[in-house]
């Protein structure tokens, strides 16, 4: 019978596999390339943000903070049309997912109706996620017509916490219906679940 090997052992054969190395090698240089060049790409975004007031080296910083940043809105609303590439972009809608965009939801609402579709992610779905955030009742007919749309596919889930903090009667009705979505199912029911514990 064979000794099985340990991950130790299986990590030495690794690194004496002079192709596996290389490749690793290549494929490090390349992830470090695209994110320099991000960086790069980002600097306009970054030093426009700073001149409000905010310390970031990324507006993926805003999307990762916990704090509000009303005066980076009007910045981000600004550069979100700028030609950046599709990652930079796609941080920009998500730190846009906030009550501050309200506003100016139609023109979020442009850029979800344009955007491609993806799989995972990609910037319908982040469009959707700023969408959903700033929507209130006073557009709450439009989010029931793009969630009633199965041509967007997953990408409405971002929209519904919007319906389930909605007051009318056809948010929760269309609610209702998508618990047995192929689509939306899981996550209306997921929604449910929530809203039922409560706040903790």
């Amino acid at each position: 019978m064979k000794k099985q090997q340990t991950a130790a052992e299986f990590l030495a054969e690794l690194a004496a596999d002079k192709e596996y190395v290389e490749m690793r090698r290549a494929k490090d240089e390349a992830l470090m390339k695209h994110r320099a060049e991000l960086a790069s790409a980002e600097v306009p975004l970054v030093e426009a943000l700073r001149l409000v007031g905010l310390a970031v080296s990324s507006v993926w910083d805003l999307v990762n903070t916990a704090k509000s940043y009303p005066e980076a809105i009007p910045v981000l609303f600004e550069h979100l049309h700028k030609p950046y590439p599709e990652r930079i972009v796609e941080g920009i809608l998500r730190a846009l997912a906030v009550p501050e965009s309200r506003p100016r939801w139609k023109e979020l609402l442009a850029v979800f109706e344009a955007a491609p579709a993806q799989q995972t992610g990609g910037l319908r779905w982040a469009a959707g996620c700023a969408l959903g955030a700033a929507a209130d009742d006073g557009v709450v007919a439009e989010v029931i017509r793009i969630v009633g749309d199965a041509r967007y596919g997953f990408d409405r889930a971002a929209l519904l916490p919007a319906l389930a903090r909605s007051k009318d009667a056809k948010a929760q009705m269309l609610l209702q219906e998508l618990r047995d979505d192929p689509i939306l199912g899981k996550e209306v029911k997921k929604l449910r679940r929530i809203s039922e514990k409560g706040p903790e």
